[in-house]
C-alpha cells in the first residue's frame, strides 16, 4: 500500500494488540489496518492491503473517511497467499471490511471494491490470488458514494452480508453490487437508520440470476433498488422496500405481493 498523500494516515495493528480482538486462536499471523483518509485528502491508486509475508494475513480493514475524502480506482482486497498450493493451515482469509463516513461533506470509493482476481509475480511484486469479501459494514454519519462492490469467496456455498447504517438526512450509494463469483450463492444486505440507502442491481453479468437473495430496508428510513438489465427478484426476500428504479431497457420481475408491498406510485424509470 504505496503511493499516498501525506494526508492519508495508515495505522497497522497486530492481532496481539488488546484493543483488537482475536479472530482464532490458531490462525496465521493476524493484521489489522486501520486507514484513515483526512479531510479533502484522496487514495489516487488502485489500494491494497495484502502483506507479503507468507505468514502474515490481512484479516480485517477499517477505512474512516472523514469528509470530502475518498479512494480512486477502486479497493482491492486480494490475498499473497499461494491459490494452488491452496490455503495454509490456519488461514482465515478475509473477514470484515468496516468503512465509516463521517465529516462535514460527502465521502467517495470510485471503482470496484473486490476480493480480487489471481495475478501472477510482476517484477518485485508477488503473486496475488483471490481473497474472501463477505463481510461488509458501513456506517454513515455523512454521504457516501460507492462506485461498485464485487462480493467474492475462496470456497463454494458462501453467503455474504452487506450491512449499512446510514444517520438521518444522509444518503449511500452502492451503484452496483456483484454476486456473479461462482462461489458466492447468496448475500444479505440490511438498511437500518433513518438515513436513504440507494442500491443497483444489474443484470446476469454482475448479479447471479440463481443466488438467494434478502434485503431488508430500513423501516424508518428510505430503501431503493435501482435496476439495470434483466432481474428476477421474485423468488428472494424483500423487506421494507420503498421504491424502484428502473434504468432504460431494463426488465424487473416480481411476484404480485412484492409489487402491491411498493406500490404502483414507487416504480419510476429512467
Amino acid at each position: 500500500f504505496t503511493d499516498l498523500p501525506g494526508a492519508v494516515e495508515i495505522n497497522v495493528f497486530s492481532q496481539d494488540d488488546p484493543d483488537v480482538p482475536p479472530i482464532d486462536p490458531e490462525a496465521l499471523t493476524a493484521t489489522h489496518r486501520v486507514l484513515v483518509v483526512q479531510p479533502g485528502a484522496t487514495v489516487d491508486a488502485n489500494a491494497r492491503f495484502n502483506d507479503w509475508d507468507a505468514d502474515v494475513e490481512v484479516t480485517d480493514v477499517d477505512i474512516e473517511l472523514l469528509g470530502d475524502a475518498g479512494i480512486t480506482d477502486g479497493l482491492n482486497l486480494n490475498t499473497s497467499f499461494q491459490g494452488a498450493m491452496g490455503i495454509p493451515d490456519g488461514a482465515v482469509l478475509f473477514q470484515t471490511l468496516t468503512i465509516l463516513s463521517t465529516g462535514d461533506d460527502p465521502n467517495f470509493i470510485d471503482g470496484t471494491i473486490t476480493g480480487g482476481d489471481d495475478v501472477g509475480p510482476i517484477g518485485p511484486t508477488p503473486a496475488r490470488y483471490e481473497n474472501n469479501l463477505l463481510d461488509i459494514d458501513i456506517t454513515a454519519e455523512q454521504d457516501l458514494a460507492i462506485e461498485q462492490i464485487e462480493l467474492r469467496a475462496r470456497n463454494d456455498g458462501a453467503h455474504a452480508t452487506v450491512d449499512v447504517a446510514v444517520a438521518a438526512d444522509m444518503t449511500v450509494v452502492i451503484g452496483d453490487l456483484d454476486s456473479d463469483d461462482d462461489e458466492v450463492d447468496s448475500f444479505t444486505v440490511t438498511h437500518t437508520g433513518d438515513g436513504a440507502l440507494t442500491l443497483g442491481l444489474g443484470s446476469t453479468s454482475t448479479i447471479d440470476p440463481d443466488d438467494a437473495i434478502e434485503i431488508f430496508g430500513s423501516v424508518t428510513g428510505t430503501t431503493t433498488l435501482v435496476i439495470t438489465g434483466d432481474v428476477d427478484l421474485s423468488d428472494d426476500l424483500l423487506v421494507n422496500v420503498d421504491a424502484f428504479q428502473l434504468n432504460e431497457g431494463a426488465n424487473l420481475t416480481l411476484t404480485t405481493t412484492q409489487f402491491l408491498d411498493v406500490g404502483e406510485a414507487g416504480f419510476t424509470s429512467n
